[in-house]
């Protein structure tokens, strides 16, 4: 069986890798026995061939099984003229996929009028102007002030879309309704009902209503967004004739959302597990009815979790962390891998525990560079080409993963076989024939990364991955460990007590105090917006100020020590009474000092001013107020005066210190 993959535009790439980690996990849990080839159409090959579509392309299609086509920006393509192709299009007529499938369906664990329907469309023909003509477009201005479109109906296409439609309608509720318009489009309404009554004579089981399109509009009030979200609505176009069928998401490219990592692959994962249904159907293959089932039932048991859903479901969840989710649920225990020979004895015991509790097995960096699993007996080289050596199938997508993640550790990969893996650790003093026992703490952690990569794992627990390394290269490595977690669009935990590398490298945060989570969100919001004197004070540089509330007023209260007083925000909710005893945080970068006095600036004195070599780093005290903030020159010491806006002093209970 053998699949062409065409990534197309916008978020297509991004959802088109998640949904084949999700065809990937099926192909193997199943034995679908499929092979997998990509083309370029869209944008990618209007820049490389001067046409968004080539005829090659279309040639090369219909030599394989199935299609996978990612959304396009058909509207921002050039005129035809110059290159800019319908691709959807395009393919539906060339290929004579006629039968676009998409069904709706309500979910029990998300908003929505309960429903689940198919709608059954002819796609090759109707008002579509570039394909209901032999030459030139359907549509034409005879004059500058008239614009005129041509509608094509055919015999052939009215009854086998018909046919299609009861087809299925036999295998599920046995209703067909016929959309129509034939009060005001006598002749071709007419004509296409004519042929839906002629075809349900060979289906007298079926019931069959027909309804004026202006009606059903208002019934169905656009059907797969009100099940839940366009995302959640897969779509294939096929021929049952040719058994050539083409699996492609309802919605479009959102190039607003380009290369975030944020859009939901839920329609193209659903679009891929239908092709695998109707293959398994049209040929007699109930593994691939199976497998289509199987991710249909994946995703929904992913989203029922508040937790695991994507941007557009209220989740935070990104494409990629989706797609491994996904594919996850459906591979079950089967993506556990056998512990690579050389391993010592008890931690193939307790993988091997693990896997036969119907634990799914995660390598993480801390199992392989810590659990002495880089033998001090071997290279480095030898060390991951034992991983690699070990994976066995599927060896050219591993072999692709790990170019990728030595390529962004500065690595050169050079392959003298197809399972013999050589790699030149050429940054940072890398020795790929250092022995393991010569290597140091940073070097290991970075090996012991590529390995854990080889395995494409679907989660990647990183436990400290920067401890041993300086400050300088500390610095570099938080961003190509964030860079390879993007690039290779994995989920990855990072545990670390460095606030700078947390913020840096993560998408989503918790911060957990005593073992427990005190605050989750994203790093911009988890250092802006703390909900607890804890949160607050754990990230950023901060000044604490401890004293009483002098005034209060909702949330906004004067806070006051010996000698000072300080507008300020209550943070956590609470209501301060005056007389309170209080603390607040003050962010360093919040604080403005200045030798020259001002509105809203309270008279400090200042002790010292220490050089930073970017900045100087001023301390500065009145009363019991000790503080320190940044600036970008020297200043002598005695008197300053500090700026310290309201909203940036956050209050908090006293009770509430750590």
């Amino acid at each position: 069986m053998r699949f062409l993959v065409l990534p197309c535009d916008g978020i297509g790439p991004e959802i088109t890798r998640a949904t084949m980690e999700v065809l990937e996990a099926a192909n193997q849990r199943f034995g679908l026995g499929i092979t997998s080839d990509y083309e370029d159409v869209g944008f990618p090959s209007l820049e490389k061939y001067g046409t968004t579509l080539r005829d090659e392309v279309i040639d090369k299609a219909r030599t394989y099984d199935g299609i996978v086509l990612g959304p396009q920006s058909h509207m921002d393509y050039p005129a035809r003229d110059k290159g800019g192709v319908n691709v959807s299009g395009g393919f539906r007529v060339r290929l004579d996929l006629y039968a676009n499938v998409r069904p709706a369906r309500t979910r029990p664990y998300l908003p929505g009028k309960k429903m689940d329907l198919v709608i059954m469309r002819e796609a090759t023909e109707g008002f579509y102007p570039d394909r209901n003509m032999y030459k030139g477009l359907g549509e034409f201005m005879p004059t500058e002030d008239v614009a005129l479109s041509v509608r094509k109906l055919t015999s052939k296409a009215c009854e086998r879309i018909a046919r299609e439609a009861f087809k299925l309608a036999m295998r599920r509720g046995k209703k067909v309704t016929a959309v129509h318009k034939a009060n005001n489009f006598i002749i071709t309404d007419g004509f296409f009902l004519d042929w839906v009554r002629k075809v349900h004579q060979d289906f007298p089981e079926v019931e069959l209503n027909d309804v004026i399109i202006d009606a059903m509009a208002a019934h169905l009030d656009l059907a797969s967004e009100l099940s839940g979200s366009l995302g959640l609505a897969g779509s294939i176009n096929a021929n049952a004739e040719t058994g050539l069928v083409c699996a492609q998401a309802q919605h479009g490219s959102a190039p607003d959302i380009e290369n975030q990592n944020i859009a939901n692959p839920s329609s193209l994962i659903l679009s891929v597990a239908m092709m695998l249904t109707w293959l398994g159907e049209q040929r007699g293959l109930p593994a691939m009815v199976e497998a289509g089932s199987a991710i249909e039932h994946a995703v929904d048991a992913v989203l029922e979790n508040p937790a695991n859903r994507t941007r557009d479901l209220g989740g935070q969840v990104n494409t990629g962390a989706f797609g491994a989710l996904v594919a996850a649920e459906v591979a079950g225990t089967a993506l556990a891998q056998d512990v690579p020979a050389g391993y010592p004895a008890d931690y193939a015991a307790t993988v091997e525990a693990a896997k036969s509790q119907g634990k799914v097995v995660i390598y993480t960096s801390t199992d392989i560079a810590q659990a002495q699993a880089l033998l001090d007996a071997f290279t480095a080289k030898y060390g991951i080409a034992v991983e690699y050596n070990d994976l066995g199938t599927n060896g050219a997508y591993n072999r692709a993963i790990s170019e990728a993640a030595a390529s962004q550790m500065g690595a050169d990969i050079v392959w003298s076989s197809a399972m013999d893996l050589q790699m030149t650790l050429a940054a940072d003093g890398y020795a790929c024939n250092a022995l393991g026992c010569q290597l140091s703490g940073g070097q290991q952690q970075r090996v012991a990364i590529c390995r854990a990569l080889v395995y494409q794992p679907r989660v990647l627990l990183l436990d400290e991955p920067l401890s041993n390394l300086d400050a300088k290269l500390r610095e570099e490595a938080r961003y190509w460990i964030r860079k390879l977690i993007l690039d290779l669009e994995i989920c990855a935990i990072l545990v670390t007590h460095d606030q700078t590398e947390a913020l840096a490298a993560a998408d989503h945060i918790l911060l957990l105090q005593n073992g427990r989570i005190v605050q989750d969100g994203t790093p911009h919001d988890i250092y802006s917006n703390p909900r607890s004197f804890y949160a607050a004070d754990f990230l950023g540089a901060n000044n604490i100020a401890r004293g009483r509330v002098l005034r209060a007023e909702g949330a906004n209260v004067t806070i006051g020590g010996e000698g000072w007083e300080l507008p300020g925000q209550v943070r956590d909710g609470a209501r301060l009474a005056p007389d309170t005893q209080a603390q607040a945080v003050i962010r360093v970068e919040q604080i403005h000092v200045t030798d020259q006095p001002g509105p809203d600036r309270l008279e400090m004195v200042l002790d010292d001013s220490l050089y930073l070599g970017d900045r100087w780093e001023y301390r500065v005290r009145r009363g019991d107020l000790q503080i320190k903030a940044h600036g970008a020159r020297e200043l002598p010491p005695g008197r300053v005066y500090a700026q310290i806006a309201a909203d940036k002093v956050w209050v908090f209970p006293a009770e509430n210190a750590a």
